[in-house]
């Protein structure tokens, strides 16, 4: 007897289109919450952050 196998997928954060000041274009921005706050981060900005971060060596 074999156990039924189980996959856990984690939701994507839901996306919307906004204005970002910092790029000062309408980009794609990731909704997350938690803690009993709501923000929203834009995605290019937040990748080019996370890219900066990898590259520092």
């Amino acid at each position: 007897m074999s156990a039924p196998i189980r996959i856990e997928t984690t939701p994507a954060w839901p996306k919307t289109l906004r204005y970002c000041q910092t790029c000062q274009r309408e980009t794609t921005h990731q909704l997350r919450q938690g803690a009993g706050m709501m923000v929203t981060i834009c995605v290019p900005c937040l990748e080019r952050a996370l890219s900066y971060e990898l590259d520092r060596d």
